[in-house]
């Protein structure tokens, strides 16, 4: 998980770097290891490198909460792990109001 925090107008992300523990079957950890930029407006694109995550699987991006996108949080993107259990995810900067967001990171056992 990553915080964000988001300005209604101009949208400033300011992201920190957090992980997010996934356990099912075995534990694991996906690490974020790259948010570029680390801020940006409503609309700006933000991509999210990590790793710790299951070959293969699908990766999911969600800002403020897990759950399907309802128009102020949910699934941003998706993305395939790769082979190195490495992920690259883009997405853009939602409309929001000032205050802290979070990004979570999960993949799909």
């Amino acid at each position: 998980m990553s915080r964000l925090k988001a300005r209604a107008a101009p949208i400033l992300a300011l992201i920190t770097v957090l992980m997010m523990l996934m356990p099912v079957v075995s534990t694991h950890a996906i690490k974020i290891t790259s948010v570029s930029p680390g801020s940006g407006d409503k609309g700006d694109t933000i991509v999210v490198i990590g790793s710790g995550v299951t070959a293969g699987k699908t990766v999911e991006l969600y800002w403020d909460a897990v759950q399907a996108w309802d128009g102020e949080k949910g699934l941003l993107n998706t993305t395939t792990a790769k082979a190195d259990s490495s992920f690259e995810v883009w997405f853009d900067v939602p409309e929001a109001v000032y205050g802290t967001h979070y990004v979570w990171v999960i993949d799909t056992y």
